[in-house]
């Protein structure tokens, strides 16, 4: 679990980020989820756009997410969300 002043900073951060995953008509599909790990091996924090109209759809894909792929959901405002998954090899 993080802190709750980790997980302020890493709000502070992804502020100025722009979402690297955007989640289509297609949903959530094999190559998508492929994407997310990669973005997350590759940056740790990441802010994905769920292109989804229905609030329910919208709330599941929030808990979906970050459980498949271990991350934890630290922010979400309108649409997006901000993914943070800790990548020991980046601190090398």
């Amino acid at each position: 679990m993080l802190t709750r002043s980790f997980q302020k900073t890493l709000i502070a951060k992804a502020h100025s980020l722009k979402p690297v995953v955007q989640l289509g008509q297609n949903g959530l599909t094999p190559a998508v989820h492929d994407e997310i790990d990669v973005q997350l091996l590759k940056h740790e924090l990441i802010k994905i756009k769920l292109n989804v109209q229905d609030k329910e759809a919208f709330e599941e894909l929030v808990r979906l997410i970050p459980e498949k792929h271990q991350a934890f959901c630290i922010q979400s405002i309108g649409r997006t969300i901000v993914l943070y998954k800790e990548n020991p090899n980046l601190r090398k």
